[in-house]
């Protein structure tokens, strides 16, 4: 969580920005936002909590390509990983987000 604190205080927009370069030895994340890292390495739940505050539109985006996990967005990739507290976390998120989207204010 403190990393993740650090580098947004330095940084507060790269929260918004596609990871563009490939890590050596690490699965291939290009074209993830930092959430979709979050979620599918099981970080702590204050450093997807901070990552989310700081790119809440992150939250139903999708990530391109043509394997299965590409295609999902956050809360189905915590899913996915089996990171539960997560998951519960970004659907209330995500649910949140989509009502607010589509003009639901009450």
């Amino acid at each position: 969580t403190e990393v993740a604190q650090y580098l947004l205080e330095i940084d507060p927009g790269s929260a918004s920005r596609l990871v563009s370069t490939d890590i050596p030895n690490r699965s291939n994340y290009i074209g993830y936002l930092p959430l979709h890292v979050a979620c599918v390495n099981m970080a702590g739940m204050g450093a997807i909590k901070l990552v989310f505050d700081a790119y809440p539109h992150a939250i139903d985006q999708k990530v391109k390509g043509t394997s299965d996990i590409h295609r999902m967005n956050p809360p189905q990739m915590a899913r996915a990983s089996g990171h539960l507290e997560a998951t519960v976390f970004l659907e209330r998120q995500w649910h949140v987000f989509s009502a607010f989207a589509n003009g639901d204010t009450g």
